[in-house]
């Protein structure tokens, strides 16, 4: 092998290595297995190619560059800055800097592999190839545990969701599945003998598997995907005379895998789960399109409140909690949402309208790119990659409305490649127009990037050790060790690592650690510190208030605690806790406002001690006030049955209905119905009569 050789095997080993590596990295030291570890392997990655980049580059002295190029490469500096610009006024710095570092590995990635791999004959051939490997790989992960489930009999649309192969979730596995698919359909449609065999191989389980995900995102995307490409593919193709007859073969292909996939699963899962996930995708008002349409709603609002600048990288996740829980999922009060699962609104709501229009051009424009190239006979040769480039970009755009796409390391490294790549064959072409950059400027930017991209790397290794010591403390918390607890978060707690990955600051598990001690004093300080870093979390404003009504400080705990409540109205432990407040200082009335806000009670004990203590003497003061001896024994009558009034406790939570209200109803009803004692028009001349008395307390 001599020199030239050589070289050019060091840089195909720069396509191969990230592509096969980053999406198989996978660690359990820390709470989130794989972006950490990933954001530091492809940060290193990126200082070896932005190395090479400059030693391919120093025999030059020019670099030519075609005028459009601008069109992208203006908006991508202009994401990057006011990504940076951002920071001055986010409310979660050190969350904000990682971001930032995520955005400018993903922006420095796109321009080395645009300069690095401008010779795209040498490079496209490996790109399809590396793929097509990293595509059986994770294929055969994701069959081996779909023999695991078939195994544990857990063959379900909620037993798939183990289906994930090295990635955090069923649904993120689903979407690089779909990315690696129009590369192994392009190997088996140009390649020969064995990569055409195993292009084949690689189609048929992307599209069981994709199948089997019932992932409704992915499954638009695919959609949508494959329609648009085929459009572009037949309008623009190179002869006119264009016989169908092979695409129709293809789409008989696919279509009969995917529903010999859904026959198969169909058989052994009589849940008819296919049908209802399909019928889903139109089912707005249910289930997580609800979530999302909510979510989105609320996010829409928190980019109108500042839709110039954004509230800053990496604020989202805080600011997003003060619009409440109300008909989310998170109103278990145990979810946090990190993203809005929707980029786009993510974007503005966090860089401003000037972060989102700059994103959205960076697509625009490579669009126009594609476009100019399938249409023009000077890029024939390339047509089918260029198709390929098409269909990955339209499904990350269709993910981009659904998930979080630019949250993920792989994904924006399949984005990076997908842009770069464009950017390296849309400039082979005439270059008349454009104008060039000397290698020694180049150098110098590259040099530069590459000191800034160190510190994004050691910043990222040091966010790393950070949530390796809070993994820890979640391990001793589950152990109940909670000097151990104490001890690692000191650890992990930094300046600029202050909020765990799940939106909950790391003073608040030290507060619940001193807590368990009986260390009061040092728990209200860490609550006071968690509640600097994160306002509107509802534990940290429930825990705040509990230690200050332990202290003493009635007004400033009950404040805390309606706080919480306003935020998350079904928060059970704060209604209990408030209630049990407002009872200790003989607060009667407010005490039975906020139990009455209790709806299916996890504490079925406390629940009781309340109906007891609480109910019963309201109830009592409802029999002296009402005139009708029959009505007043009725309304005893349920008040002497401990089972019956706990149901009607109950019922009145879930029909939204006061608890003296509630007994009234069944009182009156028992006496019309059961005991014939009352005609309907006279039990509803008492309700009426005693309207008054059993209207919702309000404070």
């Amino acid at each position: 092998m001599n020199k030239a050789q050589k070289v050019k095997w060091y840089f195909q080993l720069l396509i191969i290595l990230p592509i096969l590596i980053t999406p198989l990295i996978y660690t359990h030291l820390t709470p989130d297995n794989q972006l950490s570890i990933r954001y530091i392997f492809i940060g290193v990655f990126t200082v070896l190619l932005t190395g090479m980049s400059i030693f391919k580059l120093r025999t030059n002295k020019f670099i030519q560059f075609k005028r459009g190029l601008l069109l992208f490469l203006i908006p991508l500096f202009f994401f990057l800055l006011i990504s940076g610009i951002s920071l001055l006024w986010t409310n979660n710095l050190g969350d904000g800097i990682y971001i930032l570092g995520k955005f400018f590995i993903f922006s420095l990635l796109v321009i080395m592999i645009f300069l690095t791999f401008s010779d795209v004959d040498n490079y496209i051939p490996t790109l399809i190839k590396v793929i097509n490997t990293l595509a059986f790989i994770i294929i055969c992960i994701g069959v081996y545990q779909l023999l695991e489930i078939t195994a544990s009999n857990d063959l379900s649309h909620s037993g798939l969701y183990d289906l994930t192969a090295t990635f955090a979730h069923k649904n993120i596995y689903t979407q690089v599945l779909l990315f690696c698919l129009p590369f192994s359909l392009y190997a088996a449609i140009i390649y020969k003998k064995v990569w055409k065999s195993f292009g084949i191989m690689i189609s048929l389980g992307l599209l069981i598997l994709i199948t089997l995900s019932m992932s409704r995102a992915v499954w638009l995307a695919a959609f949508f995907s494959i329609t648009v490409t085929g459009i572009i593919a037949f309008k623009f193709r190179e002869n006119k005379q264009f016989s169908l007859k092979k695409p129709l073969l293809y789409s008989i292909g696919v279509l009969f895998v995917i529903s010999s996939t859904v026959a198969i699963y169909s058989h052994y899962d009589k849940s008819q789960a296919f049908l209802k996930q399909t019928t889903k995708i139109l089912k707005l008002d249910h289930g997580t399109a609800k979530d999302r349409l909510q979510l989105w709603n609320k996010t829409l609002q928190l980019s109108l409140e500042k839709p110039i600048g954004g509230y800053g990288l990496a604020s989202w996740k805080i600011k997003i909690l003060k619009q409440g829980n109300t008909d989310l999922k998170s109103e278990d009060n145990l979810t946090f949402y990190q993203r809005p699962h929707n980029d786009f609104l993510w974007i503005w709501s966090e860089q401003g309208i000037i972060g989102i229009l700059a994103y959205i051009m960076l697509f625009f424009s490579t669009f126009i790119f594609l476009i100019k190239m399938v249409t023009n006979s000077e890029y024939d040769q390339y047509r089918p990659f260029i198709l390929v480039v098409i269909f990955s970009l339209i499904a990350f755009i269709i993910y981009s409305f659904f998930s979080f796409p630019i949250d993920r390391i792989e994904h924006l490294l399949f984005l990076a490649l997908m842009f770069g790549f464009t950017l390296s064959l849309y400039n082979q072409g005439d270059q008349q127009k454009g104008f060039r950059l000397s290698v020694v400027s180049i150098s110098l930017i590259q040099i530069s990037s590459i000191l800034i991209l160190i510190f994004f790397i050691l910043f990222g290794s040091m966010r790393f050790l950070s949530e390796y010591h809070l993994q820890k403390a979640f391990d001793a918390k589950i152990k109940k060790d909670w000097p151990g607890v104490i001890a690692s978060i000191n650890h992990a707690q930094t300046n600029y690592y202050q909020i765990d990955p799940f939106s909950t600051p790391l003073s608040w598990h030290k507060g619940i650690a001193h807590y368990n001690l009986g260390q009061m004093e040092l728990a209200k300080a860490e609550f006071e510190q968690a509640k600097i870093y994160n306002p509107h979390h509802i534990h940290v404003l429930n825990n705040l208030a509990t230690i200050h009504g332990i202290m003493g400080n009635i007004p400033i705990a009950i404040s805390y605690y309606k706080k919480a409540i306003q935020i998350a109205p079904n928060f059970e432990d704060a209604l209990f806790n408030i209630t049990t407040l407002y009872f200790q200082t003989k607060s009667m009335d407010s005490a039975l406002v906020y139990f009455e806000k209790i709806k299916n009670p996890a504490s079925k004990t406390k629940h009781q001690l309340f109906i007891d203590n609480l109910v019963s003497p309201h109830v009592i003061k409802l029999e002296y006030e009402i005139d009708e001896e029959y009505l007043r024994t009725a309304i005893s009558d349920i008040r002497c049955n401990p089972e019956w009034l706990k149901q009607i406790v109950i019922s009145a939570g879930e029909n939204d209905n006061p608890i003296k209200k509630q007994i009234l109803l069944d009182a009156l009803y028992v006496l019309h119905k059961q005991k014939s004692l009352l005609t309907k028009d006279q039990a509803d001349s008492l309700m009426n009569k005693y309207d008054n008395l059993t209207k919702k307390i309000t404070l």
